[in-house]
C-alpha cells in the first residue's frame, strides 16, 4: 500500500516578502537542475508556496506537477497536485472546478485506502460547497469526513468537523442542531485538555442560545467562556465574549418586550397544556384568568367551541326524542326554541366579549411587538457592527494559525529523515520535542565519502523566533560543508559565525541584539575511526565500552558579537566500533519538574545517558521521552528538546 503524506494548506504569512520571493527562487533553481522524476515534487511545493501571492501562478505548477507525476506514474504527487489545483482555483473563487480537482483527489485516495486523505478531501469540499451556498451538500461531505476522522481516530481532527456542522448549521439558523454539534466538539477538546479551543466553543454555544432567544443558557455558557479565555489568556477572544454578554444582558433586562424562537416554542408548549385541559373538561373560565396572556387567548377560543359543541348536541337529542314523542313535539318546539334563542343571546354576549378581550390582546401584542421590532432593528445594528469586527479578528488569528502550522510544514521538510542518517549511522536516534508548533532546535547531517557530518543546533529562542534562525543556519551550513566542503568542525563552527553575522547584519553596536546559536558539531572519519568535534557551549557525551566521557565546548555561542572567525577549537578523538556519541541542547536539562519543580540538570541527565546506553538505540529514544514526561508532569515545557545518540 502507498503511505500518502496528505497535507493540508497554510501560507506562512509572518516571512517578510523578500524571504518569500527568495523561497520561490530557490525552488525555481532546484527545478531547473532536478531530473524529470523529481520535477513532480519541486513543481507541487512551489503551487503551495505561490498560493496566497499568485492563485494563477499556484494553478499553473500544480498543472504542470500532474503532467510529470502521471509520467511517471507517482500517485502520491499526483493526488497532492490535483489538492493543489483545488485550492489554486478555490483562491480564484471557482468553487465547482476545486470540487472537481478535490474529487478526483479522493478517487485516488479511495483507491489506495488512504482514510486520511478521503478524511481531509470531504472536509474541503464541503467547504467549497458552503462557499456556494449549498449547506445540505456542504453537511453530508462534512458528515462523511466525521465519521472516517472517527475510523482513524483522529480526535482533534473529529473535533473540529464537529465544529464546522455546527458553523454550518448556524448558517442555516437550525439552533438547536448547532448546538448539538457545538457541544459534540467541545467535548472531545476536554478530552484533549485544549483550553484554547474550549473557550472559542464556549462562546460559540453561549452565542447561539442568544439568537434562539434562551438567554440564561446564553449567560451560562459565555461565563465559562470567560473564565477559561481569562486564564489561557486570550484577550481577543475575551473582547468578544464580553461584547456577547453585554448584548445578551441587554435583552434578558428588555425580554418582556422580546419575540424569540426560544420564547415561541413556550408559547406552543402553552396551547399544549389548555388543551389536555380542554379535553378533559376541567377548564374554566376562573382558571383562564389566571394563565398568561398568549395562553388565555388559546382558551377562550376552546370555550367558544365547546359552546358552539354543546348547542349541536342539544339540536340532535331534539331531533331523535321527536320519533318517540310526537304528542309532545309541538310543547318541545316551543321549549327548545326559546332555549335556543336564550342560548343563543347568552353566546352572542359571550362572543361579543371574547372579541372586545381578543382585540384588546392584539393591541398590546402587536405594540409590544413593533417596539421590540425597533429596539432589535438598533441591536442588529450595533451586533453587526460587532461581527465585523469579530470576523476581523478572527480572519487574522487563523491567517496566524496557518502561518505557524506552514512554517512547521516547511521546518519539517528540511529536517534530514531517519533514511539519510541510517546511511552513514545504521543505528541511531534523534529525540526531538519542540516547545511550540515550530522550533528553535534542529539537527543537520551531511555524509561525503568516509565522512559523515552531524551537528544539534540551538538557535536564540524558541518557536516562531527561533524557527527563522534555524533556517538561516541550516542553510548556511549546507553552503560552508556540502558546497564548500568544509568538514573540520572548528572551521565550520568559525564560517558559521561570520555568516549569521553577515546575514543579520550585526554590526557591534552595543544596544543591537545578540542572535546566535549553540552547537554540537561532529565529523566521523570512518576509515580512520576518528571523531572530530567542536562545540560552541553544547558538549558531546561518548561512550566507549560502557565508560562516558564528556568533551566540553568553547564557551562563547556561535554569531554573538564575542565570537570570531577561527576561535573555535576542534579535538580529536579515537573511537572504537560500536561506541556512542551523544550530541544535545539545554532543553532536557533546563525542563522544570519534579515535586518541588526545580531544572533536570546535567549531572542527572549525564547519569540518565550513562544508564541507558547499554539499551537498543530506539529503546533509549523511548525512554528519555517517557522519563522527561513524568518528570515534567504538568507544568509547560520551558524549552525545545533535542537529542541526538548515533553508533558507529
Amino acid at each position: 500500500m502507498i503511505n500518502f503524506v496528505v497535507k493540508r494548506v497554510a501560507f506562512f504569512l509572518f516571512l517578510c516578502t523578500t524571504c518569500f520571493g527568495q523561497g520561490i527562487d530557490e525552488l525555481k533553481k532546484q527545478l531547473s537542475a532536478a531530473s524529470d522524476s523529481n520535477k513532480a515534487g519541486i513543481l507541487n511545493v512551489l503551487s503551495e508556496t505561490s498560493l496566497n501571492k499568485n492563485a494563477s501562478e499556484s494553478l499553473e505548477y500544480a498543472t504542470q506537477a500532474l503532467d510529470f507525476a502521471k509520467k511517471f506514474g507517482d500517485v502520491n504527487k499526483m493526488a497532492q497536485a490535483y489538492v493543489n489545483l483545488g485550492n489554486a482555483h478555490s483562491k480564484k473563487a471557482k468553487y465547482k472546478e476545486a470540487i472537481d480537482k478535490y474529487q478526483e483527489a479522493l478517487a485516488i485516495y479511495k483507491k489506495y485506502k488512504s482514510k486520511e486523505g478521503e478524511a481531509y478531501m470531504n472536509e474541503v469540499t464541503g467547504s467549497q460547497y458552503n462557499k456556494l451556498g449549498k449547506s445540505k451538500a456542504a453537511l453530508a461531505q462534512f458528515i462523511n469526513a466525521l465519521k472516517l476522522y472517527k475510523e482513524i481516530k483522529s480526535q482533534s481532527d473529529a473535533g473540529y468537523m464537529y465544529l464546522k456542522i455546527g458553523d454550518t448549521y448556524y448558517k442555516t439558523e437550525d439552533y438547536k442542531k448547532a448546538i448539538y454539534n457545538y457541544k459534540k466538539g467541545l467535548e472531545i477538546m476536554e478530552g484533549l485538555n485544549d483550553t484554547k479551543n474550549e473557550a472559542g466553543i464556549l462562546n460559540k454555544i453561549g452565542a447561539t442560545y442568544a439568537n434562539r432567544g434562551d438567554y440564561n443558557s446564553a449567560l451560562q455558557y459565555l461565563l465559562k467562556s470567560k473564565e477559561k479565555a481569562t486564564k489561557a489568556g486570550l484577550t481577543n477572544l475575551l473582547k468578544s465574549v464580553n461584547e456577547n454578554i453585554q448584548v445578551v444582558n441587554e435583552n434578558m433586562q428588555d425580554k418582556e418586550r422580546s419575540v424569540t424562537e426560544f420564547e415561541i416554542e413556550k408559547a406552543a408548549e402553552a396551547e399544549a397544556y389548555v388543551q389536555k385541559i380542554q379535553e378533559e373538561n376541567e377548564q374554566s373560565l376562573e382558571e383562564i384568568e389566571k394563565l398568561s396572556a398568549e395562553k388565555q387567548l388559546v382558551a377562550l377560543k376552546l370555550k367558544v367551541k365547546e359552546a358552539e359543541i354543546s348547542r349541536k348536541d342539544l339540536i340532535n337529542k331534539h331531533a331523535l326524542d321527536k320519533k318517540d314523542k310526537a304528542l309532545e313535539l309541538k310543547k318541545a318546539e316551543l321549549a327548545q326554541k326559546d332555549a335556543e334563542e336564550q342560548r343563543t343571546e347568552a353566546i352572542m354576549y359571550g362572543l361579543a366579549s371574547i372579541g372586545c378581550l381578543f382585540a384588546t390582546l392584539v393591541v398590546v401584542v402587536y405594540r409590544a411587538y413593533k417596539g421590540k421590532q425597533r429596539d432589535n432593528r438598533l441591536l442588529a445594528d450595533q451586533k453587526e457592527e460587532i461581527e465585523l469586527h469579530r470576523d476581523e479578528l478572527h480572519r487574522v488569528n487563523h491567517q496566524m494559525a496557518e502561518s505557524i502550522d506552514y512554517a512547521e510544514h516547511i521546518q519539517s521538510a528540511i529536517l534530514p529523515l531517519p533514511e539519510e542518517i541510517a546511511e552513514g549511522f545504521a543505528n541511531h536516534f534523534v529525540f526531538f520535542k519542540p516547545r511550540d508548533v515550530v522550533s528553535g532546535d534542529f539537527y543537520w547531517y551531511f555524509k561525503t565519502n568516509d565522512k559523515v557530518c552531524i551537528a544539534a543546533v540551538d538557535c536564540t529562542g524558541h518557536g516562531v523566533p527561533g524557527a527563522f534562525l534555524s533556517f538561516i543556519g541550516y542553510n548556511l551550513l549546507n553552503q560552508i560543508v556540502k558546497n564548500q566542503m568544509v568538514t573540520d568542525p572548528g572551521k565550520v563552527l568559525g564560517l558559521l559565525s561570520s555568516g549569521i553575522k553577515e546575514t543579520l547584519k550585526l554590526t557591534g553596536d552595543e544596544y543591537e541584539i545578540s542572535d546566535g546559536m549553540d552547537i554540537a558539531f561532529c565529523t566521523v572519519d570512518q576509515s580512520r575511526f576518528k571523531l572530530l568535534y567542536a562545540g560552541a557551549k553544547n558538549p558531546i557525551y561518548v561512550v566507549s565500552s560502557g565508560e562516558l566521557k564528556e568533551y566540553r565546548a568553547d564557551r562563547k555561542s556561535v554569531g554573538y558579537l564575542s565570537a570570531t572567525h577561527g576561535d573555535f577549537s576542534t579535538k580529536e578523538i579515537d573511537l572504537n566500533s560500536g561506541d556512542t556519541i551523544y550530541l544535545f541542547s539545554d532543553g532536557f536539562a533546563d525542563q522544570r519538574g519534579g515535586p518541588q519543580g526545580k531544572k533536570f540538570y546535567y549531572e542527572p541527565f549525564k547519569e540518565l545517558v550513562q544508564r541507558i546506553s547499554s539499551m537498543p538505540l530506539k529503546s533509549q529514544q523511548s525512554e528519555l521521552k517517557n522519563i522527561i514526561e513524568e518528570w515534567q508532569g504538568p507544568r509547560e515545557q520551558i524549552d525545545d528538546m533535542l537529542i541526538i545518540g548515533a553508533q558507529v
